[in-house]
């Protein structure tokens, strides 16, 4: 099955207000548009074209809510994206969480070390 897919207001106030449109003196990570360009871009592949194997808050293969799960990046960390099914072949991409702090477990000593 291939879904159409659209985004919801409220997941696209979140990507801006956590990916800025602009670097600056206080902001030096990814854009917004590299994160609909990258990151989004998995998650909307997953949302069209695999969502019958996509599971659901609870871990199972049913249900008008999914799940598109991705783990370290490098640019972005560990992102999951929540689809929801709005129409007979119609996903909105609801929400994403992630994890602002992951970069900040790691030491520059351990990345040396290898």
């Amino acid at each position: 099955m291939t879904n159409k897919i659209r985004f919801g207001d409220a997941f696209l106030t979140k990507a801006l207000s956590t990916y800025p449109q602009d670097r600056g003196f206080d902001y030096g990570g990814p854009r917004f548009g590299e994160f609909m360009s990258v990151a989004v871009r998995a998650a909307r592949l997953q949302f069209e074209k695999n969502w019958d194997n996509l599971p659901n808050p609870d871990g199972l293969l049913t249900g008008p809510v999914r799940i598109a799960r991705f783990a370290d990046s490098g640019v972005f960390g560990p992102i999951d994206f929540y689809g929801a099914l709005v129409g007979d072949d119609e996903v909105e991409i609801a929400d994403f969480t992630h994890d602002p702090e992951f970069f900040d477990r790691f030491s520059e000593d351990e990345d040396l070390e290898g």
